[in-house]
């Protein structure tokens, strides 16, 4: 019965949750940049990407601030709420980081998309359920240069392609989406699994 409990809250975790355990086991991070827009990353639509920016300081990060984040700043039928990889700590800026896939759902594909993770050498993160695929977002900090990086090896990888680090790279930082949708069918992310890197990388190692 436990276990069964247990199991369910993990499975339906949402991007609060995940946030709230980033902040826990990141006290150094000050603030969050969450941003607005809008859905399908047509290029008629690049103007409005994200439609807004704002910050959100650490002390807010608890239980019920994204549905706190939606009533303040947007209109949840027409906008999607993002958490970007961009954080600060006391006069610094990192990146999380951040990918999101572009591949079908079923357990060859989330073995591929592990095989990609560790290939990236992607660290502590968590495994999200999109709704069409699968999203990415890791624990531990990025420099700006480690994030560059990142964005020039997605496009190599055929579960990731190229449209999305494309937009990423244009706007300096990547974005998840955080909230549902519903008028382009978008579910709220849930939890998949936890992933944790075997590997063990030489800081000289490339």
């Amino acid at each position: 019965r436990y276990l069964f409990i247990f199991f369910f809250y993990y499975s339906f975790m949402q991007y609060e949750e995940i946030i709230r355990e980033i902040a826990e086991r990141n006290p150094q991070i000050l603030q969050y940049q969450f941003c607005c827009y809008r859905g399908g990353l047509s290029s008629d639509m690049e103007s409005r990407f994200p439609t807004r920016l704002f910050i959100v300081d650490r002390e807010e990060i608890k239980r019920g601030f994204v549905k706190g984040l939606e009533v303040r700043y947007f209109s949840p039928n027409d906008e999607i709420m993002g958490l970007t990889s961009l954080v600060t700590t006391d006069g610094a800026v990192f990146h999380l980081n951040m990918i999101d896939f572009l591949c079908g759902k079923s357990e060859d594909e989330l073995n591929e998309v592990r095989d990609t993770l560790t290939s990236l050498r992607m660290g502590t993160g968590f495994v999200m359920d999109s709704g069409n695929s699968y999203h990415y977002v890791g624990i531990n900090l990025q420099s700006e240069l480690e994030f560059l990086r990142l964005l020039e090896k997605l496009p190599t990888y055929h579960n990731i392609g190229s449209a999305w680090p494309f937009y990423q790279n244009r706007n300096n930082f990547s974005v998840l989406r955080v909230t549902a949708c519903p008028s382009w069918g978008k579910q709220e992310p849930v939890l998949v699994e936890r992933f944790e890197n075997p590997q063990i990388y030489l800081p000289f190692a490339e």
